[in-house]
C-alpha cells in the first residue's frame, strides 16, 4: 500500500473508534465489525489506532505530574521517601499485544451485540414524516403510515419494506449492494436514488438519479425470481403477484414529490387527490358533492401536511358545504 492509502486508512480507524466510544448503539456495532472484517489492514490500522491512543495517555500523564521549572525543592525534600520505582518502559511488542487484547474485547463486545441484535425497524403513523441518516452514509425517508426493517450484512444491506412509502438515497458501495425486498420482488442498486411505495398488492418503483435493478417473483406459486429489469432516472415500474409493468417515465421531481411532503396531480380528480392524502393522515377528507368529487383538474399541487388547505381549496371552488375535513370514527374494542 502507498502512503496515502495507509494515512487514509488511519484516519478512517480514529473515525470509528471514536464513533463505537461515543455510541456503541447496535448499528454502530455491526457497521464496525463489518469494517474490521473487510481487510486485515483495516485490523492492523485499528491495533496502530489504540497503540497511539494508549501512547499518547502515558504522554499526558508524564506532563501532567512533571515539575514545573518554577518550583524551589527544599533541602527537607531528600528526608522524605522516595516514590517508587518506575517500571520499564514496555516494549512495543508489548504494547502491541496489549492494543490486541483490547480490540478483541471491543470486536467480542460488537459480536455479542451483532449476534443478538433483532432487525433494526423504523416506523412512522399517521400524518408523520421521518427522515434517518445510515451509519454507511445512506439516507431514508420515510412518508405516514411506513415501516421498514434494516439490516447491515458483510455481503449487502438490506431494506425491508413492510408497508407504506421510502426514498432512498445510496452511498455507493460495490462490495454491499444495497436491496429493497417487498413481497412481490426486490430492488438492487449500487448508489443512486429512488422511491418505493406499496399500493393494495402493488408496489410502485421510481428512480430519480442512477440506476437500479427490479426483480419481481416469479408468477404464481413458481420458486425463484424473475429476470431483472434495469430502470433509468425518470423510469417508473409497477410491481405485482402477476410481474413487472413498465410505466410511462415521468419527472421525477413530480412523481417523488411526496418525499418532500408534496402532491403533484396532473389531470387527476378531487376524488384521486383527496385519496392521496387520506391514506396519510387520522383526518379524513370527506367530499359530499360528487360533482365536485368527478372534477379534473390539469394541474395542482398540494401540501401532502396540510389537508386543510385542500379542504379550503375546493370550498372555494363549489361551495362551504361540499367538502369538510373529519376526525376518525373511534371503534370500542
Amino acid at each position: 500500500m502507498n502512503p496515502n492509502d495507509i494515512a487514509q486508512l488511519q484516519e478512517q480507524a480514529q473515525q470509528w473508534r471514536q464513533r463505537w466510544q461515543a455510541d456503541p448503539s447496535r448499528e454502530h456495532a455491526a457497521a464496525y465489525l463489518c469494517w474490521l472484517r473487510r481487510s486485515p489492514q483495516h485490523v492492523r490500522a485499528m491495533l496502530e489506532a489504540e497503540l497511539f491512543m494508549r501512547r499518547l495517555r502515558r504522554l499526558k500523564l508524564r506532563d501532567q505530574w512533571s515539575a514545573p521549572s518554577n518550583v524551589v525543592h527544599l533541602p527537607m525534600a531528600a528526608a522524605l521517601p522516595r516514590p517508587a520505582a518506575k517500571p520499564p518502559a514496555r516494549s512495543w511488542r508489548g504494547s502491541m499485544m496489549a492494543a490486541a487484547c483490547g480490540l478483541l474485547a471491543v470486536s467480542t463486545i460488537v459480536l455479542l451485540a451483532v449476534g443478538a441484535a433483532p432487525l433494526r425497524t423504523l416506523s412512522t403513523g399517521p400524518g408523520e414524516w421521518l427522515q434517518q441518516r445510515l451509519i454507511e452514509g445512506s439516507s431514508v425517508k420515510l412518508g405516514p403510515n411506513t415501516a421498514i426493517q434494516l439490516r447491515l450484512a458483510d455481503d449487502r444491506r438490506e431494506v425491508k419494506l413492510l408497508h407504506g412509502e421510502a426514498f432512498f438515497e445510496v452511498a455507493r458501495d460495490a462490495k454491499r449492494p444495497f436491496v429493497v425486498l417487498t413481497p412481490v420482488g426486490e430492488v438492487r442498486v449500487l448508489g443512486t436514488s429512488f422511491g418505493v411505495q406499496t399500493r393494495e398488492g402493488a408496489v410502485l418503483v421510481a428512480v430519480r438519479k442512477g440506476r437500479v435493478a427490479v426483480q419481481p417473483l416469479r408468477p404464481g406459486n413458481a420458486a425463484g425470481k424473475s429476470p431483472a429489469t434495469e430502470l433509468r432516472a425518470n423510469d417508473r415500474a409497477r410491481l405485482t403477484q402477476a410481474g413487472l409493468a413498465r410505466l410511462a417515465p415521468l419527472p421525477a421531481d413530480e412523481v417523488l414529490a411526496w418525499a418532500e411532503q408534496r402532491f403533484v396531480a396532473r389531470n387527476l380528480s378531487f376524488a384521486q387527490i383527496v385519496e392521496e392524502l387520506n391514506r396519510r393522515h387520522h383526518q379524513q377528507i370527506v367530499i359530499h358533492d360528487q360533482t365536485l368529487a368527478r372534477t379534473h383538474v390539469a394541474y395542482l399541487e398540494v401540501a401532502l401536511d396540510r389537508p386543510e388547505a385542500l379542504v379550503e381549496l375546493m370550498r372555494r371552488w363549489q361551495s362551504q358545504a361540499a367538502v369538510e375535513l373529519a376526525e376518525p370514527v373511534a371503534v370500542s374494542p
